[in-house]
This record gives C-alpha cells, structure tokens and sequence, in this order.
C-alpha cells in the first residue's frame, strides 16, 4: 500500500510531537466513530475509518473563535475533549486520533502541513 499522507504539519516538518503520541484507549476511540477494529488492513477498512470519523466527529472552532480560548495540542487533552466529552475540534485536533488509528493498524504514514494560500 502507498504512503497514506494526512495533512496536519506546520511548514512541512513534523509538528509537536505529543499531539501524535498514542491515543490512550484507541478502542474508545473507535467507539466513538462507531467503527470496529479489524485485523486486516485494506483500503476499504480505511475508507471506513475516515468515513466514520467525519461522520460522527464535527469539525468545530468555538474554543478558538467564540471563546478565545487557547487549545492544548496534546493528544490526552485532545482525547478528552474528542472521545469522551464527544466534541469535535479543528484540524490539529481531529487530524491526530484518526492519524493515531491509522497509524496504529501499521498503515505508513507521513504527516504534511497544506498552507493557506493566504498566508
């Protein structure tokens, strides 16, 4: 299988790196995307790893924009905030436990930043 690549580092270097540490309950996690472990890898297991991810984890930047809010970008906060207080997050924050489940089956992955063209 190719390299899967999931945008998520700043500048093209690897980001902080305890935002992609180990989920600590990838089975949580899993449960919260209503998605069940498999032990083989395919392409359809992914797709359906991504797909339950966007279907039930909203992309949401309230903390940030309505709240002023600063986000910690570790992954036990994230998972907290994530799988058990079932809230979404923005990119940084939902890109690490689908990287985290990804990467976890042993799928290889490389983290990449898209910058804004605004920037």
């Amino acid at each position: 299988m190719k390299d899967i690549i999931w945008c998520a580092a700043k500048g093209g270097r690897i980001m902080y790196e305890a935002l992609y540490a180990s989920v600590p309950d990838a089975d949580a996690y899993l449960v919260r995307i209503q998605r069940k472990r498999r032990d083989v890898l395919t392409k359809e297991y992914l797709d359906d790893l991504i797909y339950g991810h966007q279907l039930h984890v909203p992309f949401e930047n309230l903390d940030v924009w309505m709240f002023q809010k600063d986000i910690p970008l570790d992954i036990e906060a994230i998972y907290e905030k994530v799988v058990t207080k079932h809230r979404g997050g923005y990119c940084f924050e939902l890109n690490a436990p689908v990287y985290r489940s990804v990467k976890g089956p042993g799928v290889p992955c490389q983290l990449l930043y898209v910058p804004d063209h605004q920037e």
